[in-house]
């Protein structure tokens, strides 16, 4: 998890040098969205026809808004896309943002038929 550290916060007394306190931030998991840094993943379920021939997604987002994204190549399952400045705040510069990574699971079907 994420560490926040105050210097020489701790109990002090005249005799001693304060300690710091630090504090783990534990990530609770997101139903749609797994954290990578500030960086976020995202897990769009594809059949194989729209993998192939192209569609366009709705991709949700963590403000609970959606961003369209245009699929016009073939989706192979290692494809991988980028909406940059749609992840989590960057630590040091809150302003910035991370980015939506967007991983690929294509249904395959079980059986052809002719």
């Amino acid at each position: 998890g994420t560490k926040i550290t105050f210097p020489k916060e701790g109990d002090q007394s005249p005799a001693s040098i304060p300690a710091d306190i630090i504090f783990v931030i534990k990530d609770k998991t997101h139903p749609n969205f797994k954290r990578e840094g500030a960086d976020i993943r995202y897990t769009a379920k594809l059949s194989l026809r729209d993998a192939l021939c192209g569609t366009t997604l709705t991709i949700p987002t963590l403000d609970k808004a959606s961003v369209p994204l245009a699929l016009t190549d073939i989706t192979k399952p290692n494809t991988v896309k980028r909406i940059h400045g749609q992840g989590l705040p960057l630590p040091k510069s809150p302003e910035r943002r991370g980015d939506l990574i967007i991983a690929f699971d294509i249904q395959f079907p079980a059986s052809l038929t002719q």
